[in-house]
């Protein structure tokens, strides 16, 4: 039973990261598909590879966040 819990708990928290990955993915290639968002962007070389690391641990943190949720809903 506690295997089962996790394993469902775990696929909603992976679910949770690859919707937050894949929207914040979307919105930046949104906002580069604009020169405005381009031009920022261009001045510094490291930008674009830490706009993509801050998308993965957003992500991140809405997968841990889900599980904390789903958790503390099962404890109650």
């Amino acid at each position: 039973m506690e295997d089962e819990r996790d394993a469902a708990i775990r696929a909603q928290a992976d679910r949770a990261f690859r919707t937050t990955a894949s929207c914040w993915f979307a919105l930046l290639a949104l906002a580069l598909s604009f020169d405005a968002g381009r031009t920022t962007l261009a001045a510094n070389d490291c930008a674009i590879p830490g706009m993509l690391l801050l998308g993965v641990v957003v992500a991140n943190i809405a997968g841990h966040w889900r599980v904390a949720m789903l958790y503390r809903r099962d404890r109650q």
